[in-house]
């Protein structure tokens, strides 16, 4: 997704009927139906996912760039016209595509995304209503709740088996898109949180030696750790620094620990070396997780959290200044992160430590699965 060049979030909206599990969907409007995307009609509704005209280099270049990395292109709905006569081809309105992702999630991206008012626009209304019908629709695929479902993915060309297992759909938009978000929240989706983009720049010299930590507390590279231990030594730090924890809270009750870490080990090119276990009296209770975006000239602060017995003796400070430390002279420019912004103890840890805001997303989520208790 594009980054807006100056982000301004907007609360979410409250829309008059939501959509979801009892809840009774909008009505498409006569003649119009959900449909699975045929083969032969991916550019136009890559067309309406990209907010562009029929014949765009970008569309060529997307369906290209998605045969490359693998992306699944059955996973795309369509709001469809009435049958025309003359054996001309039936309308395409709106459109949903579905992108799984690692730890059990999936990226849901819907037409309008690229641009409020794509060309062809049809009125506000009625685009909404399509854009939560197509979502909801998307999302009860996803849930495994509906029986048609390997007849319309078979329609879309899907040879290659069962779908992945998916707990949560979620979507990052544009503060200014305020009729998308209405759109999303009557398909049932959560406001979870603006998310504040922030970065600095990586130090070229003259980062300074490694802090010093309190009494009891030890900061040792996952590498440090036996190869056996490794796993759980992180999903136990990881556990212990969601405890009362500001930053997006919502979201742990609806995601396993274990998928989160899939998540985490996701991004960029994976490098244990730049991951950090903090031990509080021998037991790991924080953990900072760095990984190289080579392709962004930038390294992800993946991750960086503290469970209570860590917080509020200033080792938020002393660990990104041991990434300074780990990181200085590296090729990659900056260092970037993603943080709640009504996460203010975070926003004002970054603030200090020279990080700047450059973009905003509004987060939303959509748990199509019940994780938590089928799997306990």
């Amino acid at each position: 997704m594009s980054q807006p060049p100056d982000p301004n979030p907007q609360p979410s909206p409250s829309p008059d009927r939501p959509i979801g599990a009892n809840a009774t969907p909008p009505v498409l409007a006569a003649g119009w139906r959900v449909a699975p995307l045929p083969i032969e009609r991916r550019p136009e509704a890559v067309a309406r996912l990209l907010g562009v005209r029929a014949g765009d280099r970008a569309i060529g270049h997307f369906l290209r760039g998605s045969a490359d990395d693998g992306t699944d292109l059955s996973l795309i709905w369509i709001a469809q016209g009435p049958i025309p006569p003359r054996g001309r081809l039936p309308e395409i309105g709106e459109a949903v595509m579905v992108v799984p992702t690692p730890g059990r999630t999936a990226m849901v991206f819907v037409s309008g995304q690229q641009g409020e008012a794509s060309p062809g626009e049809r009125p506000a209304d009625i685009a909404l209503e399509q854009r939560a019908v197509l979502l909801d629709h998307a999302c009860e695929i996803l849930a495994g709740t509906r029986r048609d479902a390997p007849a319309e993915l078979r329609q879309a060309g899907r040879r290659d088996g069962p779908l992945p297992e998916v707990d949560l759909a979620q979507s990052l938009l544009d503060p200014e898109q305020t009729l998308l978000m209405g759109a999303f929240a009557r398909a049932g989706f959560i406001h979870l949180a603006n998310l504040s983009y922030q970065r600095r720049d990586i130090p070229r010299v003259g980062a300074g030696s490694a802090p010093q930590w309190p009494a009891g507390v030890r900061v040792v590279r996952l590498l440090e750790i036996e190869p056996s231990r490794r796993r759980g030594a992180i999903i136990e730090a990881l556990t212990a620094s969601y405890i009362d924890t500001r930053d997006c809270p919502a979201l742990c009750s609806m995601r396993r620990v274990e998928d989160v870490l899939e998540s985490h080990e996701a991004v960029g090119q994976l490098d244990p070396a730049l991951w950090f276990l903090v031990l509080n009296n021998g037991r790991p209770e924080g953990c900072m997780l760095l990984t190289p975006v080579s392709s962004q000239e930038t390294v992800e602060l993946v991750y960086l959290g503290l469970g209570p017995g860590l917080r509020g003796r200033g080792l938020g400070s002393s660990m990104l200044r041991l990434a300074n430390v780990v990181l200085c002279g590296r090729r990659e420019r900056t260092l970037a992160c993603a943080v709640d912004d009504a996460n203010e103890p975070a926003l004002r840890l970054y603030r200090n430590a020279g990080f700047r805001a450059f973009s905003t997303r509004v987060a939303f989520v959509r748990p199509v699965r019940r994780a938590a208790t089928m799997r306990q």
